[in-house]
């Protein structure tokens, strides 16, 4: 008995820590090396809504309505895989109403296959527990079409912490005819009375899922099936 539990031992260890895995966007806030662009902001005050290239591929909205007030998209792309990257959205001055935002970059040489498994790792904090934000959707699209839409409420949750955490959304695509580019789209609302208040996004991680490895596999059902052999009653 006991070799067949080593067998089914090493099939679960085996099949839990030898993955394959492909991260396709490490970080979405983060820029190449090759691309020097710094901080840049997109503000909105009294009722206008401004639309730019908030800088490192990423073009923006942001539409706001206040009096005296404003409402600031801050893109500041961190140098590639070294995690610096920041998407915050702001409010200052001192009277406002709801506003809205969003944030798109397309990414060449990226390609989402039919029917498989992703993981979206998105990372966040707030500036304090006063919430600023209405709604907040991380949107994968592809062909112009939304392939996959985080849900508000999670997000939102994510971001009414001043520490930063971090969330893994998983998806399953369907047909998405395997064309690039893929886009990633930071959108949102922002509410009443969140003067002085923000939000940042730290992290937009997309992989593929890992699955286990055929041999691991293999082994963790030889056990399994050696072990239900063993068991059956004797005649």
């Amino acid at each position: 008995m006991k070799p067949l539990l080593i067998i089914l031992a090493a099939g679960l260890w085996i099949g839990t820590s030898s993955v394959s895995a492909q991260v396709l966007i490490a970080n979405a806030l983060d820029r190449t090396p090759s691309e020097t662009v710094t901080q840049t902001t997109l503000v909105a005050t009294v009722g206008t809504t401004n639309s730019a290239n908030l800088g490192a591929g990423w073009t923006a909205s942001n539409t706001f309505v206040g009096v005296a007030s404003s409402q600031t998209l801050t893109m500041n792309p961190g140098i590639a895989n070294d995690s610096g990257g920041l998407f915050q959205i702001a409010q200052a001055g001192v009277a406002g109403v709801a506003g809205s935002f969003s944030a798109t970059k397309a990414f060449t040489g990226i390609t989402l296959l039919d029917n498989t498994t992703y993981n979206l790792t998105i990372s966040g904090n707030s500036s304090s527990t006063v919430a600023i934000l209405s709604a907040l959707n991380v949107n994968i699209l592809v062909n112009g079409g939304v392939v996959y839409q985080t849900p508000t409420s999670t997000l939102l949750g994510l971001l009414d912490q001043t520490a930063t955490e971090s969330f893994v959304f998983s998806f399953t695509t369907g047909d998405v005819d395997n064309v690039q580019p893929v886009n990633v789209q930071i959108a949102g609302g922002t509410l009443v009375g969140a003067l002085g208040q923000s939000a940042s996004l730290t992290k937009i991680n997309l992989a593929v899922a890992p699955v286990p490895e055929p041999g691991s596999l293999l082994l963790l059902f030889t056990g399994i099936a050696a072990i239900m052999r063993r068991q059956r009653p004797r005649r």
